[in-house]
């Protein structure tokens, strides 16, 4: 009699359990938020297998059936195969160099969570060359619990021009304005000291922190991990980090602050930059533009000008609010593919060693500058 007291009893204890907790809640938070982020890492694996097999089918496992996410993927695909003429040859792969996810928040059978996505691509340039190249991308995804399984819902992302502009075939580069007395390679006063600019320096620490870097311990769900000595300047405080990125590798060249293009920490330093300030020769593209062409460089009319540690600005025609001849964004000179197209990093977008014309569509506007060889040494 006792017994089956117990096996009634054990019978009443273990549907009150399941008629107050849905099918998903079996395991603890974290393990929940595990399956999630298993789920989101398998699936932007399979994104990047996909783009090499040129094929969805496995990806659709991931997502709800029917949703927008899942067709933008097969869009994406599309896109990636437009840009091989942006990049004058194929791309032969892709890898998922790497994926940051911050802690999921869970609500009910939905789920939300944030990501890093670093995606490297090989491909040959139009000389036959080979070259790497990359790209930093944020995720802001939503996940949905049905049949036992996570699935994504929405995936809002932006690959920015690169991806989605459509090819521009010949880039329309603005006609020189602004040009120096003195020619910007040569030493121009004998009575002050001068150092070579160092190009190289400039663009490895562009090559170093124009990608989000998670291995230094710096706090992924800070979600601001660019260098930590100097302020983040994207959205949704400021405009963008452009400008204060190409800045920052100039000054890694060897460039010297002056009154007109100077960052200012404010004694604090470290990674304390709440308080820091700088000049909008620094931070803006117009200004930096302005200054660069005319202080520290010239305005030149041809890649095959530019040198590395060299800035390249961008007047986006569709960004209609700042009308025509407006610069809105700023690059940095890395390199060159083998048959000489210079490649750029940039921030936001976050761009690795990507065509210096890669990045703009019909109608845009580029504006080339070769920065001085010297610099006067104070």
């Amino acid at each position: 009699m006792r017994s089956r007291k117990c096996i009634s009893l054990l019978v009443v204890l273990t549907v009150l359990m399941f008629s107050v907790s849905p099918a998903w809640a079996a395991g603890s938070a974290d393990s929940r938020s595990r399956d999630v982020t298993d789920v989101v890492h398998r699936a932007f694996g399979e994104r990047v297998r996909a783009l090499n097999s040129n094929n969805t089918k496995a990806l659709e496992g991931f997502y709800v059936q029917g949703s927008d996410a899942i067709a933008h993927e097969a869009s994406r695909q599309m896109a990636w195969r437009a840009v091989e003429k942006k990049l004058g040859g194929p791309i032969t792969a892709f890898t998922l160099d790497r994926l940051d996810m911050m802690d999921p928040t869970l609500d009910g059978n939905n789920a939300m969570l944030k990501a890093y996505e670093v995606i490297m691509f090989s491909w040959k340039d139009a000389a036959g060359g080979d070259n790497l190249s990359g790209l930093g991308v944020w995720h802001d995804i939503t996940l949905a619990y049905a049949n036992a399984n996570w699935r994504i819902v929405s995936d809002a992302y932006d690959e920015g021009p690169l991806v989605w502009g459509q090819p521009c075939s010949n880039p329309n580069i603005a006609t020189p304005t602004v040009r120096l007395a003195s020619a910007p390679d040569a030493v121009v006063n004998p009575k002050v000291i001068y150092v070579p600019y160092n190009r190289s320096n400039a663009a490895s620490y562009a090559d170093s922190w124009v990608i989000h870097n998670s291995t230094i311990g710096y706090n992924v769900r800070d979600a601001s991990y660019y260098n930590p000595a100097y302020k983040n300047y994207n959205p949704p405080d400021y405009g963008g980090d452009c400008a204060n990125f190409v800045s920052q590798a100039l000054f890694a060249g060897g460039w010297q602050y002056d009154s007109s293009w100077w960052y200012n920490n404010n004694g604090t330093g470290g990674t304390q930059t709440s308080d820091d300030t700088a000049s909008t020769t620094w931070t803006y593209a117009p200004t930096h533009f302005s200054y660069w062409a005319g202080a520290r460089g010239v305005q030149v009319g041809s890649p095959s000008q530019l040198d590395t540690g060299d800035p390249v600005y961008y007047d986006w025609a569709y960004v209609s609010p700042d009308g025509p001849d407006k610069i809105q964004h700023v690059a940095i000179v890395v390199g060159r593919t083998t048959d000489g197209v210079p490649l750029v990093d940039a921030h936001n977008w976050d761009y690795y060693h990507v065509p210096y014309s890669g990045i703009v569509v019909q109608g845009d506007k580029i504006y080339l500058v070769h920065v001085n060889n010297y610099i006067p040494w104070n």
